[in-house]
């Protein structure tokens, strides 16, 4: 029997069809690769210049409050981004191939730009996530699938010998990428010696990361970048798209404002929330993404 979605106020969740969703998967696997064939897709860039992301990847970044997997749920979490995803201002969606192939049978894809992440499995503060694979998707399988976009996760530790390997691999990524015309959004993660779950968002460490990342590969035509708050230097240390990551401690400490104010002269083409958004501590989804939608610096195109 089909759990269902939760709709008593203030969640107002859309209803989707879950049965169907789990028969398709189990009877007729093929026809998720014709949903994304058949998917309308739309330009990258919103018409007003600024996009809107929400990060679904929920094994890499959990809700940050205390709200645990056991209460979300993959129907709560489809629930709610199905219902996100048609509010005015939400653009699209980044997620592994799982949440994007249920969500593109429920037809929530239509219109919206999908990125699909390459990161290693597991959450983004674990030891073994620095040294692990590309486990999640591939350049090819992307390509195939028509989405709009790859994400990869750069943790950068000069003083960590792994390091090496792991620019090397993102450089072969961003040149398949660059060769097969798909964009690749590189999330830049500068760390500490000794303690991985630190950003070093220190401006310094910040930009040698931001040159770093911009010269992965056999050319930076597709390449994007993700970066944490950051103020106008590190903004101005790269001519690539830049899309801003906002997170819960961002709002707290005002970084996110600071931001804002000068995002619009130095590429900075939107912003990426994580899936705190879909589940604030009031339980009001609908007005945290409102909010969301009302931080990002909305300005024409040039």
């Amino acid at each position: 029997m089909t759990p269902p979605p939760t709709t008593s106020s203030p969640c107002r969740e859309k209803l989707l069809d879950f049965d169907r969703l789990r028969e398709t998967r189990a009877a007729s696997p093929e026809a998720i690769a014709e949903g994304y064939r058949s998917r309308v897709r739309r330009d990258l860039r919103a018409s007003d210049g600024g996009l809107l992301i929400i990060d679904a990847d929920l094994a890499r970044r959990p809700p940050s409050h205390e709200c645990r997997s056991s209460e979300i749920g993959r129907y709560r979490l489809l629930a709610r981004l199905a219902t996100a995803l048609e509010m005015p201002g939400v653009d699209g969606v980044l997620a592994t191939p799982d949440i994007l192939d249920d969500l593109v049978m429920l037809g929530a894809l239509e219109e919206k730009v999908a990125v699909s992440s390459l990161d290693p499995a597991g959450p983004a503060d674990a030891p073994f996530v620095t040294g692990n694979g590309l486990t999640s998707s591939t350049v090819r399988a992307v390509r195939e699938a028509r989405l709009d976009m790859a994400k990869l996760s750069l943790c950068i530790d000069l003083a960590d010998a792994r390091t090496a390997a792991l620019l090397e691999r993102a450089g072969r990524v961003v040149t398949e990428a660059s060769q097969s015309g798909l964009r690749v959004l590189i999330e830049i993660i500068s760390t500490r010696r000794g303690d991985p779950a630190t950003e070093d968002d220190e401006a310094e460490a910040l930009m040698r990361s931001v040159s770093i990342a911009a010269g992965l590969g056999g050319g930076s035509a597709a390449s994007w970048l993700l970066l944490p708050a950051a103020g106008a230097n590190v903004l101005a240390a790269t001519t690539l798209p830049v899309l801003l990551r906002k997170t819960e401690r961002d709002a707290a400490n005002g970084a996110v404002g600071a931001t804002a104010a000068s995002a619009a002269h130095h590429g900075v083409c939107g912003r990426v929330v994580d899936a705190s958004v879909l589940f604030p501590r009031d339980g009001d989804f609908l007005r945290s993404v409102g909010q969301a939608v009302s931080t990002v610096q909305r300005v024409k195109p040039r």
